[in-house]
């Protein structure tokens, strides 16, 4: 979404992109071969009302008969647009390596988070996310009780195309009255939120989302992992800033090791948990 509240069609956000990265004006048919090049298909004629669009916007402007240039708010927009492309492609999660780096970049947040809850947070604060970590608990509990039918449509032992099928034939098995990856999500947001850091929170939204979250579950259920979040609100009820960060980490480090030394026969089984749809 552009600066003036509306949306920009992908392509022009594309030849912002390319002008962004352009070291001299570019013209309609320059603009249409370096767009070309990028795998976007666009005529002289359709490169010139794209220009003329950003130009309209205010975030290019034409240099006499040479081309455009972006003004500061196009190269704003264009940095931001990269940012935002540069990060998606980042989360797009396939692999237990790239789940690795993930656990990595919350695990920077969250430690600090954990900080700043210890020494900010107020009593009523402190009791939700008590209340959030026991609920993990009994959550976590149903769910290991549930053994397999969690991975139901990623089960190694049923075929592909039968996985639906075999996870609705489950359904009494999966059916739980408190899904912990969902209160999992509601501890972190808890977590963050009582840091009272609007950077740390802008920082976390894209790391914790419910899809990732899951896959992270999925992952502690395959190796045996600790999940419970119970030492983390303890050290941040005893207002304890250090043992609150050292409990974060001690949590997401089992996670990373667990994750780097997956078996064999656990690996196609998260492959395949993390190409579900989203």
């Amino acid at each position: 979404m552009s600066e003036d509240g509306e949306v920009l069609s992908p392509r022009v956000e594309r030849l912002l992109a390319v002008l962004r990265a352009a070291q001299d004006p570019v013209g309609a048919r320059h603009a249409a071969r370096l767009l070309a090049a990028e795998g976007v298909p666009v005529s002289e004629a359709g490169a010139s009302r794209a220009l003329a669009e950003l130009d309209a916007r205010g975030l290019t402007r034409p240099v006499g008969r040479k081309g455009r240039v972006l003004t500061r708010r196009g190269r704003e927009r264009a940095a931001a647009t990269t940012a935002g492309r540069r990060l998606a492609a980042a989360l797009d999660i396939r692999t237990a390596g790239q789940l690795v780096h993930w656990l990595r970049a919350r695990r920077a947040i969250e430690t600090e988070a954990a900080m700043a809850a210890a020494t900010r947070a107020d009593a009523a604060g402190l009791a939700r996310l008590t209340t959030l970590a026991a609920e993990h608990d009994a959550a976590l509990a149903t769910a290991t009780a549930r053994g397999p039918a969690l991975a139901a449509e990623g089960d190694p032992a049923v075929p592909a195309e039968r996985g639906a099928a075999v996870a609705a034939e489950r359904g009494q098995a999966l059916a739980i009255e408190r899904d912990p990856v969902v209160v999992a999500v509601r501890f972190q947001a808890e977590l963050l939120s009582l840091a009272g850091s609007p950077l740390l929170l802008a920082l976390a939204a894209p790391l914790h989302t419910e899809p990732l979250a899951r896959a992270e579950h999925m992952l502690a259920v395959l190796t045996g992992a600790r999940e419970s979040q119970a030492e983390i609100a303890r050290a941040v009820r005893a207002r304890d800033a250090e043992a609150a960060a050292d409990a974060v980490r001690d949590r997401i480090d089992g996670l990373v090791a667990r994750a780097a030394a997956l078996p064999d026969e656990h690996a196609p089984l998260l492959r395949r948990l993390l190409r579900l749809p989203r």
